[in-house]
């Protein structure tokens, strides 16, 4: 995959770190995801953010679980 457009993330810091990559709320622009869903949806589409999503082929997620289940329960379809 190539590296400029392959984004390695995961739920925590750490495991980020260890993967030698970023945590996927970082990755997508919300940082600690403060503020609700629009406050959400307005900080990943700053021009930082959408841009690596457009850049993006492949989007590796390490420990999806834990990261799925809360932050799908909160906030539905995007």
């Amino acid at each position: 995959m190539p590296p400029a457009t392959t984004f390695v993330t995961a739920s925590t810091g750490l495991a980020a770190a260890a993967l030698g990559g970023t945590t996927l709320n970082a990755f997508a622009g919300v940082g600690r995801a403060d503020g609700g869903r629009e406050a959400m949806q307005r900080a990943a589409a700053r021009p930082e953010a959408a841009g690596r999503w457009r850049r993006a082929s492949a989007l590796i997620v390490d420990e999806v679980g834990p990261t799925f289940s809360l932050n799908r329960m909160e906030l539905g379809p995007l």
